[in-house]
């Protein structure tokens, strides 16, 4: 059996700077371990580690039915809080996104890739807010049925880092993700 070592919190806040100091039990350190360990070797070499990183983890069954059915709870996740300069969630307009992608595409070197390439939600939130719907634009976009309890059609995307720096540094992701939106006709 492989050994696992669990970091007190004070060890894990003082590497992590003070930042998520939140402790991991030993029995949820040795699952991560497992699932990262994919032929069982008792080690976890950087091709596994990058493998199970990179993968979707899926949410346990109690979590998936009981998240975000209340629409207050939505709208409370658009909502700058106190204490916060910005609301934890922003949505990013599908057609800007298509249009960032397209760009992209017709870009005739890396050098143009990269500085067309998504920055960091802050970065963008600054430089280009009209990315972003405003909390009023969320609001008022079409719901669907009734019947279904008002659904509102929304895309999360989220993947690993390219490099250190920089999450999608030529724009690979941002092409993928923009052409699929450009083929869903009612995308916004």
């Amino acid at each position: 059996a492989a050994a696992v070592q669990v970091l007190t919190p004070r060890a894990r806040c003082a590497r992590a700077g003070g930042k998520g100091c939140q402790p991991v039990s030993a029995a949820r350190a040795a699952a991560m371990f497992a699932r990262f360990d994919a032929n069982s070797d008792g080690r976890v070499d950087f091709d596994e580690f990058a493998r199970a990183w990179c993968e979707p983890v899926v949410p346990a069954l109690a979590e998936t039915e009981t998240m975000y059915k209340d629409i207050e709870t939505i709208w409370a996740e658009l909502t700058t809080r106190p204490g916060l300069e910005v609301p934890p969630v922003k949505l990013l307009k599908s057609k800007w996104l298509s249009e960032r992608a397209r760009k992209i595409r017709a870009a005739g070197s890396a050098e143009e890739r990269r500085k067309l390439a998504l920055p960091r939600r802050q970065d963008l939130e600054r430089t280009e807010p009209e990315a972003f719907y405003t909390y009023e634009e969320v609001k008022a976009l079409k719901r669907g049925s009734e019947n279904a309890g008002q659904p509102m059609r929304v895309i999360a995307i989220s993947h690993c880092w390219e490099t250190a720096e920089h999450p999608d540094p030529e724009g690979a992701s941002a092409r993928a993700r923009g052409a699929r939106f450009e083929l869903a006709p009612s995308a916004n």
